[in-house]
């Protein structure tokens, strides 16, 4: 999205237009990239920020009332109104555009094989994403 906002709509559209568009990267967690080594993900961060990208962080929140109400879980988005995200904190994002993307956690499947798994559960995999251990089975998710 920062590509497209800093390429294609300065090349297509007035200056004017190109400072009207605005990402922001939502992240449940302390962390983007955090399935991967923590240099990776500060690199990362900083090349967002470098092409003026914000980044919102969730905030550890308990979760009462439900099944796992002794589990930590991320809160971050409280409620999405029309064009606009409510924040945990009471803050406003405004929006034209929302792309949500999302996992929340690894399946339960994932979590009982007796494979290696990442630091929040996901299967370590390699660069073609053959699962670590069976690299017979490919990991999609």
């Amino acid at each position: 999205m920062s590509d497209f906002l800093a390429q294609d709509i300065r090349r297509r559209y007035p200056p004017s237009a190109s400072r009207l568009a605005k990402v922001i990267v939502v992240e449940a967690g302390q962390t983007i990239l955090s399935a991967f080594d923590q240099s990776l993900a500060d690199y990362a961060s900083k090349q967002l920020k470098s092409r003026n990208v914000d980044i919102h962080f969730g905030a550890k929140s308990k979760i009462h009332g439900i099944k796992e109400a002794t589990k930590l879980n991320w809160i971050l988005v409280k409620e999405v109104r029309k064009n606009q995200l409510v924040m945990h904190d009471g803050t406003i994002i405004p929006f034209g555009c929302c792309v949500w993307a999302t996992v929340v956690a690894s399946r339960p499947l994932v979590q009982q094989l007796p494979l290696l798994k990442s630091k929040d559960g996901r299967l370590v995999v390699d660069n073609r994403l053959k699962v670590f251990q069976l690299f017979e089975v490919v990991s999609l998710s």
